[in-house]
């Protein structure tokens, strides 16, 4: 554009051919390029309404120009616009309309620009009108630089009228690619994007596809008309070349396709894994929880006839007297394991509902004490309780309350006779934070990974005096997760083992 405004003829004619690119079309082309990069921000900020403003403008202003030239070539008017912007001198011998762009490139420019303004409505029945109208003028071009490369004027000019210049053609070319690669995302152009066999392949294939039958083309044309060889020997390593690069292709997506079908059959294989896994789990849960249901009460009614029993042991024999102890206390161990039974396939099944409410971290502390301290006195354990501030948490107080009893009642066990249980919360500032202390033997390393699995326990030597289910820790991780926490342990550096879990932010306020 620039070189027509001050006649530089470098500027005017920058790449050898029987053509200029005229100033009319230099104008249009112009225009066409800051529309596209409109229409990009447009994309990105689609809340600013003045990209859309602008780049309809613009394409009002390039429509203008290609219908007035197709006008001026199709019906013989001359509606003085060839040479409004600047004279074409160098034209004027040869040509009949000095100044007039082809209407190879008048039709390309209309074409694009009813390109743009289907992009720019933003509706997905315009966005494919304007991916066909892209690749039409993508034709276009591509078609008068193939004739540029193999002299083949019909390519690039429409019967006398004027023809398309290369440097109209390269750029008409480069600028409807670079518009093409705004819509890879959608439309008929996406599958260029995806991240998928037909993806990859056509990422892969297309520019293969169109450049090597062009270059060997041009090639064997050069070296026939250097006398190098006879037509027919050219035509023969043409055919040679594409029948080569044709079964290398296909064999290079049979390998491709066929590596994307074995992956598909192990997604598939896996997903079958899966499912089968899943419906295991749950078909056992149900198995639970229909077990655990029925146990329960019959087992109650024993507890209960057990508990008769026991208020009349001065009317029986000792020995009795034991059997019924000890039969009600193995009656009361059944009864816990049958409860956790429950609560763990409620967990597993996504059963239970958490009732959230306001509960007093003070309450918490003071309610899993009462509850576990009868365990502490028949070990002479004291339970230390600190609180270093009071704030009301968020939660379900009843599930907390059966992990604070759970983590104790584990301190309690493997404590020794005589020792101090500490239980500590403080409320941080995005959580609240609970620890239990005990002064036990510690848990081994290579325990470390299982604590928190089912039936777990540690220290089998130990185990015929320590009673328990093995799903308390599970139970206790559950309900944490399921308020959103975390939980773990650590063992002391002399003694002991800490466990601790924590409420993650917004579940604490000031009380």
């Amino acid at each position: 554009m620039l070189g027509w405004i001050y006649q530089v003829p470098i500027l005017m004619h920058p790449i050898l051919g029987p053509a200029t690119t005229k100033a009319n079309a230099a104008l249009a082309i112009c225009m066409a390029a800051i529309a596209t990069l409109l229409l990009s921000k447009q994309q990105e900020q689609p809340e600013k309404r003045a990209f859309s403003f602008y780049t309809r403008l613009l394409v009002f202003a390039i429509s203008i120009i290609a219908l007035a030239t197709l006008s001026e070539i199709f019906f013989g008017l001359n509606l003085g616009i060839d040479q409004a912007l600047a004279i074409d001198i160098s034209a004027q011998i040869n040509h009949t309309h000095p100044g007039r762009m082809g209407p190879n490139t008048a039709m390309a420019l209309l074409a694009y620009s009813g390109s743009l303004l289907c992009a720019s409505s933003g509706r997905k029945i315009l966005q494919n009108v304007s991916a066909v109208l892209a690749l039409l003028v993508l034709a276009i071009a591509a078609f008068a630089l193939i004739g540029y490369l193999y002299d083949m004027p019909l390519f690039y000019r429409i019967s006398r009228f004027t023809e398309m210049s290369i440097t109209s053609a390269i750029c008409v070319f480069s600028l409807t690619v670079g518009f093409l690669c705004l819509f890879t995302d959608k439309g008929p152009l996406a599958v260029l994007s995806q991240d998928t066999p037909p993806g990859y392949l056509a990422r892969r294939l297309i520019p293969f596809g169109i450049s090597l039958p062009l270059i060997f083309g041009w090639i064997i044309m050069r070296g026939e008309e250097s006398g190098l060889y006879p037509i027919e020997f050219g035509v023969a390593i043409l055919a040679s070349a594409m029948s080569v690069l044709l079964t290398l292709s296909t064999y290079w997506i049979t390998r491709v396709l066929s590596r994307a079908d074995e992956v598909r059959k192990e997604a598939e294989s896996l997903s079958a894994e899966l499912k089968s896994a899943q419906l295991a789990r749950q078909r056992m849960s149900e198995f639970y929880s229909t077990v655990s249901h029925e146990l329960r009460t019959p087992f109650a009614s024993i507890r209960a006839g057990l508990g008769i029993l026991e208020l009349s042991k001065n009317d029986l024999p000792p020995s009795i007297t034991e059997v019924v102890k000890v039969s009600k206390q193995e009656c009361d161990r059944l009864t816990n394991l049958i409860n956790d039974f429950l609560d763990l396939s409620k967990i597993e099944a996504g059963s239970m509902q958490l009732q959230m409410g306001s509960c007093a971290l003070e309450d918490l502390l003071i309610d899993a004490v009462s509850s576990i301290q009868y365990l502490a006195a028949e070990k002479n354990i004291s339970i230390s309780k600190r609180l270093e501030a009071n704030c009301e948490l968020i939660c379900d107080g009843e599930l907390i309350h059966q992990v604070l009893v759970n983590l104790l009642s584990n301190a309690i066990k493997f404590s020794p006779p005589e020792s101090t249980v500490s239980l500590s919360a403080k409320c941080l500032e995005s959580k609240v934070l609970f620890k239990i202390q005990d002064m036990g033997p510690g848990i081994p390393a290579e325990s470390r990974s299982k604590m928190f699995s089912r039936f777990f326990r540690v220290r089998k030597d130990t185990e015929e005096n320590q009673s328990g289910t093995g799903l308390g820790l599970a139970i206790s991780k559950a309900i944490v997760d399921q308020h959103g926490g975390k939980i773990d342990f650590e063992n002391a550096a002399e003694k002991g083992t800490t466990f601790w879990f924590e409420l993650p932010s917004g579940q604490c306020t000031e009380g």
